[in-house]
């Protein structure tokens, strides 16, 4: 009797030379992969993905931007969902486009990310499920969005406390209960740290809680000539410190004054100098900058 022989599969495959295969591929192309059928979902899947940057954001569609490649997910007509990339159009009868840019989006989350980017003003739930199922995600760099602290408060867990190192957060609705964030195991590994929001700073209290990081970039509602001061006297002094931009709405001083405490008559840029480096500092009407030289 004559035998049939299956063509073999990528699990069938010899893991060698199915990773062989699977490296050929383009990012997108390995996403594609796997909605052909179980198999490939899951050879990719045990092959793993390498991504320097992802960006989501969901707002009336939904876009994907993986190493600066973009694939968008939009409602097709109401009867689906079209997936664009590249000028190529491909859809997903009865399906929401929802449901599979998130999908896609937990397959990324399992795999190690060096920077990833969250904007995202609705389907927080839906992140929070996403990231669940896919945490920890390993991560370098977060940046979340349009979150308000309370989300970011959910959202950072998920996240492996000792790869992160950088956090920003961007336009947040408010800054109630920022200290919450400060808690949480993730703030302890971290290098640097931006919370900019010009509608909601942080209070002032919280500039002396950055001085352990090496960078950091927030919005806060003062700064005054004392916190110029600890600057000068504490965070100028750390060995790890590498630059600050400090964001204010109000001063009880003039650039000229504050600048007076680095002994400098320049009321905009100048250079000072300790026993361990020089620093270019910057003072504009509502900004006070600060970097090793």
């Amino acid at each position: 009797m004559l035998k049939l022989h299956k063509s073999p599969t990528l699990l069938n495959m010899p893991i060698g030379v199915a990773n062989q295969i699977l490296e050929k591929l383009e990012l997108l192309d390995l996403l594609t992969s796997r909605k052909v059928c179980k198999s490939l979902r899951a050879a990719v899947d045990k092959f793993g993905i390498d991504i320097d940057f992802v960006k989501f954001q969901v707002d009336g569609f939904a876009e994907l931007n993986l190493n600066g490649q973009k694939i968008k997910y939009a409602e097709n007509g109401g009867t689906g969902t079209i997936v664009t990339f590249n000028g190529q159009e491909k859809i997903f009868p009865g399906e929401n486009f929802i449901s599979i840019a998130f999908k896609d989006l937990e397959l990324l989350l399992k795999n190690s990310i060096s920077t990833l980017e969250l904007f995202m003003p609705e389907h927080v739930p839906l992140l929070l499920e996403v990231l669940r199922k896919a945490g920890p995600v390993h991560t370098e760099h977060i940046k979340l969005s349009r979150f308000s602290i309370e989300e970011a408060h959910s959202i950072l867990p998920y996240f492996n406390a000792q790869k992160l190192e950088k956090i920003e957060i961007f336009l947040a609705q408010s800054s109630e209960g920022f200290d919450r964030i400060r808690d949480l195991e993730q703030w302890k590994n971290l290098k640097s740290f931006t919370f900019y929001s010009i509608a909601a700073p942080l209070g002032k209290e919280q500039i002396e809680h950055m001085f352990r990081f090496e960078n950091f970039n927030i919005a806060v509602d003062k700064f005054l000539v004392q916190d110029a001061i600890r600057i000068r006297d504490d965070l100028l002094h750390r060995s790890a410190f590498q630059s600050c931009i400090i964001s204010f709405r109000d001063s009880n001083s003039t650039p000229k004054e504050i600048a007076k405490v680095f002994n400098s008559d320049e009321e905009e840029d100048f250079l000072w100098t300790n026993d361990s480096h020089t620093f270019r500092i910057t003072i504009f009407d509502e900004v006070f900058s600060c970097s090793i030289r």
